[in-house]
């Protein structure tokens, strides 16, 4: 009527639940990883000026499998307000034209920096990031 003391046998069933239920994770975490792809390869290019005003600077993350491109951009000369500005984004698309050559496109993006937040802009069926060219830019 009191306590029961483990056994030998009841010790071994233990070590072989605790055993099994870890292969699953680890094996299940390797399923994932496999068939999502690993999410934590994240890439970023170092921040580079854009073409027609250096001050504003971007830089684009490159995640495997995926065929986006993202892009954050920062104003080093802002003040304590926002900036606003007008992206052409040109960049090589993952279509190919009748001589199997990437085409290149180009995207418009509004967008908006403060001195604490990035902007950020986010373009489909993307290779690579080739030139940022600004309009209607505004320091607030």
């Amino acid at each position: 009527m009191g306590l029961r003391s483990s056994t030998p046998r009841d010790t071994i069933w233990f070590d072989e639940m605790t055993m099994t239920k870890t292969l699953f994770a680890i094996t299940l975490s390797g399923l994932m990883l496999l068939l999502c792809g690993t999410p934590f390869a994240d890439e970023h290019t170092d921040w580079v000026g854009t073409v027609t005003d250096p001050d504003i600077e971007y830089r684009t993350h490159i995640y495997e499998n995926s065929e986006v491109c993202n892009l954050e951009y920062r104003d080093t000369q802002s003040g304590r307000g926002a900036t606003t500005f007008d992206a052409a984004v040109d960049y090589k698309s993952k279509d190919h034209d009748n001589d199997d050559e990437q085409v290149m496109k180009t995207d418009r993006e509004n967008i908006a920096t403060t001195p604490t937040s990035y902007g950020t802009a986010r373009i489909s069926n993307c290779f690579g990031v080739v030139a940022v060219r600004l309009t209607v830019v505004q320091r607030h």
